[in-house]
């Protein structure tokens, strides 16, 4: 089974994917890389480009003068060839057997989508997960993060794909991914969780929880996914963070919120 890895990066950030490389099982994958930029493309990142081709004919590599990850990865998803795809971005990297042990499940399962597990520093999970598969919901693709999601290729094309005016570098700078599993989901596609760990992450930081771009940007997401019962789930949510986050303005919170649910038709 062969997979197309997807990787959306920006400016000279390429320049750090040595490790990703090194991950990568050339045997059964290739990497397909967008390169979005500002103006023009640093001299050394021309280099190291030259040279990442030179050794490796199963890369394949586009440059894109524009912005937001959703239109790179878009873009990606258009040039894919194979059965099989994986969205990954520069600062991660895949452990031994993952991809291969998550395509033989998928295959043998017949599923559309699968989500699997980050892991971040000191060997720890990125986020809680469950310690059993299971069958994603709108409520669970709430916590998806891009890189964990392996996806076979004709079943997302009968999607609207990813929303452009969502993710990093675009209007809206977050929650794509559970608007584009929304999108999975509305098509009756089979998306689940497996408890697999696929590849590394940096530790994130929780202080962007409390942006106001970043919150607007979940209210448009709860429309997207919920609809008009987001009226009530938006006011769920903004109690449930002034718990988490004691010195959080619920006010203006929760007016951010719903700024994002009006904006977001």
């Amino acid at each position: 089974m062969k997979i197309d890895i997807l990787l959306s990066t920006y400016g000279d950030r390429i320049l750090g994917i040595n490790r990703l490389i090194q991950s990568i099982d050339f045997s059964n994958c290739n990497l397909i890389i967008a390169h979005q930029f500002k103006n023009k493309i640093s001299s050394q990142a021309k280099t190291f480009i030259q040279k990442l081709l030179h050794e490796n004919n199963n890369i394949s590599y586009y440059q894109l003068n524009s912005f937001g990850v959703t239109k790179s990865r878009n873009f990606l998803i258009n040039k894919a060839k194979s059965n099989y795809i994986a969205f990954c971005d520069d600062d991660i990297y895949y452990f031994p057997n993952a991809i291969s042990t998550v395509l033989d499940k998928m295959e043998h399962e017949n599923i559309d989508v699968a989500t699997c597990m980050t892991i971040t520093d000191d060997s720890k999970p990125l986020k809680n997960y469950a310690s059993r598969d299971y069958h994603h919901n709108k409520r669970t693709i709430l916590r998806v993060g891009t890189v964990e999601i392996i996806c076979k290729r004709e079943s997302i094309l009968k999607t609207d794909l990813f929303p452009e005016d969502m993710g990093a570098g675009a209007l809206f700078p977050l929650c794509d991914e559970p608007v584009f599993l929304n999108n999975c989901l509305k098509q009756s596609l089979k998306v689940q969780f497996l408890s697999i760990p696929l590849c590394y992450h940096p530790n994130v930081s929780s202080g962007s929880n409390l942006n106001r771009c970043y919150t607007i940007a979940r209210g448009v997401c709860f429309r997207r996914i919920y609809g008009m019962p987001a009226l009530l789930l938006i006011l769920i949510f903004s109690l449930k963070m002034k718990l988490k986050y004691r010195k959080l303005d619920l006010l203006t919170y929760t007016k951010s919120l719903y700024r994002g649910y009006n904006e977001g038709k």
